[in-house]
């Protein structure tokens, strides 16, 4: 098992856009550890961003649409 600030490191590079050939050739792990952290890890919170996005975007566009901003 690897050390919990490396699995974080390389899971925070690939949320940042990099490869998960990248992260394991940069970080020398193997590309199968690498390639298993972006689907356990990776993958759901990136889900889980564009979903709580899209809320917010479907939240905001009425009050744009009649001309009033929500203000919280």
């Amino acid at each position: 098992a690897h050390d919990i600030h490396v699995k974080a490191r390389a899971c925070a590079a690939m949320m940042c856009g990099a490869r998960v050939r990248e992260v394991a050739r940069d970080m020398n792990l193997p590309v199968s550890t690498v390639s298993r952290w972006r689907q356990e890890e990776v993958v759901p919170r990136m889900r889980e961003i564009r979903k709580r996005m899209q809320l917010r975007a479907n939240f905001a566009r009425p009050s744009i649409q009649n001309g009033t901003q929500k203000r919280g």
